[in-house]
């Protein structure tokens, strides 16, 4: 994602001289927010428009396998929620 940092930088800095808004961070950055029993993890990163789709399934793709590699030390959770319906012998 780093490949379009130096583009980003020169079209933030005509922003900047064309509006009034703040210097923005353009290098790539990583969040951690503990919530309950889980660790959410948040990737910030700027990207040429046409490759947003590309870049994160190749992003998400490599850390699926590099997840896989730690043989279990390392798992994704998700919480769920199922909702089902049951019919009756009135609903049929």
């Amino acid at each position: 994602v780093g490949d379009y940092i130096p583009v980003a930088a020169r079209h933030w800095e005509d922003m900047l001289k064309k509006y009034l808004i703040e210097r923005a961070a353009i290098e790539p950055s990583i969040s951690i927010l503990p919530d309950e029993n889980w660790v959410t993890f948040t990737l910030r990163y700027v990207v040429d428009l046409k490759k947003r789709r590309s870049t994160k399934d190749r992003l998400f793709t490599g850390i699926l396998e590099r997840i896989a590699r730690t043989e279990g030390r390392v798992s994704v959770g998700a919480s769920t929620l199922e909702v089902s319906l049951k019919q009756t012998p009135q609903m049929q």
